[in-house]
């Protein structure tokens, strides 16, 4: 009938296989559904629904991130991640910037989504925040990075 969290809830179920055959491509499809919506584009209770709304979207970045029910693409998983608001998400998107998944390398936002992670209490995210505090890194006139001013 049209119902978001309902939706939400449906892709879940195909992305974990709870209930249902585990079904990616259908997972997609419910996730952007949902991923899409904008608070005025919805009449009902918007607080109740945008958690799932942030969630669509970090597991739609993680289904472009990993290629699970569409085509590999950095470039996607990127859009999506960086308009979540989850940790997961938020630790995925210092990878891209970090590895050059989609984007440039770019260490200086590597390590402000990394500890923007970390701050959420994500231990993968903690860990890569302390590896580029203790490695040296150099910027593209080969220059040395010092993240202690990032702080």
């Amino acid at each position: 009938a049209g119902d978001c969290k309902a939706k939400y809830e449906l892709g879940e179920c195909y992305y974990f296989g709870e209930g249902v055959e585990k079904d990616y491509e259908k997972a997609v499809e419910l996730f952007k559904s949902v991923a899409n919506l904008e608070e005025e584009d919805y009449n009902g209770d918007w607080d109740n629904l945008y958690w799932d709304v942030d969630l669509a979207k970090y597991l739609l970045g993680e289904l472009y991130y990993y290629g699970e029910g569409v085509e590999k693409d950095y470039k996607q998983a990127v859009y999506w991640f960086s308009r979540s608001d989850n940790e997961n998400a938020t630790k995925l998107l210092a990878d891209c910037y970090y590895y050059g998944f989609g984007v440039e390398v770019d260490f200086c936002k590597a390590f402000k989504y990394y500890k923007d992670a970390a701050i959420a209490c994500h231990p993968e995210a903690q860990e890569c925040l302390d590896r580029m505090l203790k490695e040296p890194h150099f910027n593209q006139d080969g220059e040395i990075i010092y993240f202690e001013e990032l702080l």
